[in-house]
């Protein structure tokens, strides 16, 4: 999940719109986001989509962006 929403806020979507696109209340998404920014030290958004390419978690030169590896199915 965290995965998706690092995707769509690469992508310039709203919180609004990524929680909406998933199917997540507005609080789903503000803890996925918490605990996104504590696991990539990460203060705002833009710094949070900066260190996800930084760190090879999205794929560069991809639009519109994907994660660099495929999710969890288990």
């Amino acid at each position: 999940m965290q995965l998706r929403v690092l995707s769509l806020m690469a992508g310039g979507r709203s919180n609004g719109a990524v929680a909406t696109d998933l199917g997540l209340s507005r609080q789903a998404l503000d803890h996925h986001l918490c605990r996104l920014r504590v696991a990539l030290d990460a203060d705002s958004r833009p710094a949070l989509v900066a260190r996800a390419y930084t760190l090879g978690i999205l794929h560069t030169r991809v639009w519109p962006p994907r994660a660099a590896f495929p999710p969890y199915q288990g």
